[in-house]
Order: structure tokens, then sequence, then C-alpha cells
């Protein structure tokens, strides 16, 4: 028990790690599934006690490519643990050989073809909540304090809520544009931001980031 507990601990810190080391999740709202954790800490007990320090690294590369196209293809929304068994048992014998499993090369060969974002909606879909932590990871700003989520502050120095939030207001382009609700038009900022922004066209917006930024 106490084994699993430190490597739900791991997995945990994993998942919000915001470096290139992590997968970006902004607290427990933006999580692609809880699902996924058992079976990625169960990876990182295995990778840390049974293999080889040199080969830990690919390893960890593998898991990473389990974890993203996981997420991104919704493969844990709703699954039975059927579904943990099998992924762990394929991909730990991943780690023994280099023979990619189809679980892995049908999503990654055909990669970003295979992925619709124009069709991705729903915040409380997997890839929808795994594509939000990637754009943490690669440098998703508040449009008016010009800092990454994690670094979000208000003027009395506390830290607010990350809200996702559309581009192009839903109020103006709704019946303009089919894909308004599109992961394609949303962005990441803290409530404050929201607030400010209101129903505003990005243009105007960015007019004022600007000058408020520079």
């Amino acid at each position: 028990w106490r084994k699993m507990a430190h490597w739900t601990n791991e997995a945990i810190k994993l998942l919000e790690d915001q470096t290139d080391d992590g997968f970006g999740v902004q607290n427990q709202k933006w999580l692609p599934s809880e699902s996924m954790i058992p079976v990625l800490a169960a990876f990182l007990r295995k990778i840390e006690d049974d293999i080889p320090s040199k080969k830990q690294n690919d390893c960890h590369k593998k898991m990473r490519y389990w974890y993203w196209i996981s997420a991104l293809t919704n493969a844990y929304s709703g699954s039975s643990d059927s579904r943990k068994t099998s992924d762990y048992s394929t991909i730990t014998e991943w780690f023994k050989n280099d023979k990619t499993p189809m679980i892995i090369s049908s999503v990654r060969d055909n990669f970003p073809g295979n992925i619709d974002l124009y069709s991705i909606e729903k915040k409380n879909s997997s890839n929808f909540r795994a594509i939000i932590s990637l754009a943490s990871l690669k440098g998703s700003k508040d449009w008016t304090q010009g800092l990454r989520p994690t670094t979000q502050t208000s003027s009395s120095k506390k830290k607010e809520s990350i809200e996702v939030d559309h581009a192009f207001p839903q109020s103006i382009y709704k019946n303009i544009d089919e894909h308004n609700e599109s992961i394609l038009n949303k962005i990441l900022l803290r409530w404050h931001t929201n607030i400010e922004k209101s129903n505003k066209k990005p243009s105007i917006v960015l007019e004022e980031a600007l000058k408020i930024i520079f």
C-alpha cells in the first residue's frame, strides 16, 4: 500500500509538472482522465524498480507516447479495468524491445492528420484537456499579464483561478463561425482577465493588452 501511494504521488507530481519533463496539467479540473493515474503510477514503479538505469530514459519516452496518445484519443473515457491491464502489459513489453505496439503506431504514424481539432469542443473530454495542458507546456500566456498560467497573480499577489474561454467571443461569433466552440478558439486566461475581456473582439483586447504590457 505504501509503495502504491508513493508512486501515485509521483504520478500526480509528473502530471502537474510544467516543465518539458511533465504533462502540464493545471489542476484536477484539467486532468484528462483520473483512470490514467494508476497506470501511470505503475509504469513509473516498473521503470524505477525493474529497468536498468541506462534504459530508463528510453522507457520514460515510451511512457510519454502512451500518455499523450491515450489522452488525445479519449482512450480512457469510461475505460474499464481491462483497458488498464491491456495497456500496462503492452507498454511494459515495449520497454523490453523496440517493436512499437499497434496502439502507439496507429496514432503516431498518422499524426497530426488523424486528430480533427475542429471537432474537439467539450471541456470535459480527455482530448480537450490534453490540448490545454500542451498549450500550457508550450508557453501559453495570459493576454494582459504576459505571464504563463502557473505564474498568474492578482494585484494582491494572490494566485487566481485559471479559466479557458473563447478568443472570438461566443456572443458575437456563434452564428457566424460554426467552429466557435472548437479548441482552436479557446485560450488560457486568469479569472480577472476573463472578466476584463468579457465579450470584446480579440483585436480590441490585444490592443488594450499591448498598452498595459508595453
